[in-house]
């Protein structure tokens, strides 16, 4: 799976493909490795897919400026990546 430029304001698009289907699951985690927001939970078929984070947690707020991952999860499968956060 890959990840596109975060900028300010703009959010950050998450693009990954899914080979068989599998329970997906997408969660941003901030440098202490705090659950900020779960973005997918579900079951996917096989397919190219996208989604899309808007620098916000679950309450709605936006994060500070700062450093955090994002954890993919597809059955056995587990990737994380680094994004930061630029006010």
């Amino acid at each position: 799976f890959s990840v596109s430029a975060m900028s300010a304001g703009a959010g950050t698009r998450i693009t990954y493909e899914i080979a068989s289907e599998e329970n997906v699951t997408i969660t941003v985690y901030d440098a202490l490795g705090r659950a900020v927001r779960g973005l997918v939970r579900r079951t996917m078929t096989p397919g190219r897919y996208t989604t899309f984070w808007d620098g916000r947690d679950e309450s709605g707020y936006e994060v500070p400026a700062g450093s955090y991952l994002y954890e993919l999860r597809a059955g056995a499968v587990r990737r994380t990546n680094h994004m930061i956060v630029v006010k």
